[in-house]
Parts: structure tokens; C-alpha cells; sequence
């Protein structure tokens, strides 16, 4: 049995005319998003986040560890670490180290003079200056046409197209949230932002077999993370 996920670190988008909140400051203290991950109803695991900094640099680091059981055996094992560093909605490094299932993937990045040089081990490729990852915890996503894979170190190309309005529960607390459908050559993958300041609630995302990975919010921060003072719709980060 073996499972294909897409797309789960990190991180999209084609921007919109949708209004996204406005610039807050960048607390030094620690926020944290910890998701627990299902497999269509089956619990599999979990995916965390920390993110630090200040308004200027920001530091996120990221952890996923999915188990598929069959019976008394562990059919399918995922395990994802990832450091980025980032700076006014840019990126400026990555290194992220992923087993899926036994197969090992390895991706480092930087900002250099010449643009964002990524590595994954199979090839080099320079691409524009200002690069974001697949950062669902960073609204800003929502406004890019292509995003970095952290996984795979490949630069997608991505569309988003604005859903309806519903709730999305965080542990007992029903909250209002907008859902945006990203859509990738290879899936869709939906995401849900609470209406009243953007910050991520959850992720549903295609597995092989039309199957699902879904995230449970277990906690997520009180208040929106804006890593750029001056970013927001209309903005340009491919520059």
C-alpha cells in the first residue's frame, strides 16, 4: 500500500482581489500551529509548526510524522523536518529533509546576488529573488502564482479560486472561516482562513487512491502573523 502526498509542508497561490488582513507586528515570542492528520477518517499522525522573529527575520520550523497502519503492520511511514528563514515575505534560506516511505528527499536553498539558488539533489535551479515556500501559515501565500515545494524543491505553479464561507471547529470552538481551493497540476489542495484576520485553520489535501489528508487544528495562535509591514493585495513578492 503506498500513499501519495502532496503538497503538506509548507506553503501557494495565484493572487486575488480577495482582501487579506492588514500589517501586524511580529511578536519575538513563539507561535505555533499543531494540526493532528487524517488519512480520510483515520487518524495517521501529526504536523506542527513554531515560527519565530521579529518583524525583519523570521525563522519556521516544521515537523510531520504520518503512520498508515494495516492491521498489526505500519504500511506507510512520512517524516518531514523543515528550517526556513524569512525575510519581508521572502524567502532567504531552506533546508528540509523528508523520508516518505523510505524514499529520501533532500532540498536546500538560499538567497544569493543572482536570485534563490535551490538544490534538491538532482538538480540546481535559480529562480526570481523573492520566493515563497508553501507557507499556509502566511496569508501572503494567497497572492503568489507559483510557490516553492519544500518536499520536492520544485516551483509549482498554482491558482487559487476563492469557496464559501463556513466553520471550522478549533478544539470545541467554532470559528468563521473563508476557503480557497489551490489548484496544482497534480491536485487541489483546500485551505481555511478565519474571516476576521486570515489566520490558517486547516487543509485538505489529495492522497493517492482519491483519498485525503486532512488537518485538525488542535491550536492555533490568537493573532496573525504578517512577516512584511508593507505587504498586502496587490502586492508584488516575484519580483
Amino acid at each position: 500500500m503506498k500513499i501519495k502526498l502532496r503538497a503538506l509542508t509548507a506553503a501557494l497561490l495565484l493572487t486575488t482581489g480577495s482582501a487579506l488582513a492588514t500589517s501586524t507586528a511580529f511578536a519575538e515570542d513563539a507561535m505555533e500551529w499543531k494540526f493532528r492528520v487524517f488519512l480520510d477518517k483515520k487518524e495517521i499522525g501529526f504536523h506542527d509548526y513554531r515560527i519565530t522573529g521579529t518583524d525583519d527575520t523570521v525563522m519556521v520550523d516544521t515537523q510531520a510524522e504520518f503512520d498508515v497502519k494495516v492491521l498489526f503492520f505500519n504500511a506507510y511511514s512520512y517524516r518531514h523536518q523543515n528550517e526556513e528563514r524569512w525575510s519581508d515575505d521572502c524567502l532567504v534560506d531552506i533546508a528540509a529533509d523528508t523520508d516518505a516511505n523510505g524514499k529520501d528527499f533532500r532540498v536546500r536553498g538560499e538567497l544569493t546576488n543572482n536570485g534563490f539558488e535551490v538544490d534538491n539533489g538532482e538538480r540546481e535551479q535559480l529562480l526570481p529573488s523573492c520566493v515563497m515556500s508553501f507557507a499556509y501559515w502566511n496569508p501572503s501565500m494567497l497572492e503568489q502564482s507559483q510557490l516553492l515545494n519544500s518536499q520536492t524543491g520544485e516551483y509549482e505553479s498554482v491558482e487559487v479560486v476563492e469557496k464559501e464561507t463556513g466553520e471550522i471547529d478549533v478544539n470545541g470552538v467554532p470559528v468563521a472561516a473563508q476557503q480557497y481551493d489551490l489548484v496544482l497540476e497534480k491536485g487541489k489542495i483546500s485551505v481555511w482562513y478565519s474571516v476576521d484576520d486570515q489566520r490558517w485553520l486547516a487543509l485538505d489535501a489529495p492522497a493517492k487512491g482519491d483519498r485525503r489528508i486532512r488537518y485538525e487544528p488542535i491550536a492555533v495562535p490568537a493573532t496573525q502573523v504578517r512577516l512584511s509591514r508593507n505587504s498586502g493585495p496587490g502586492s508584488d513578492s516575484e519580483g
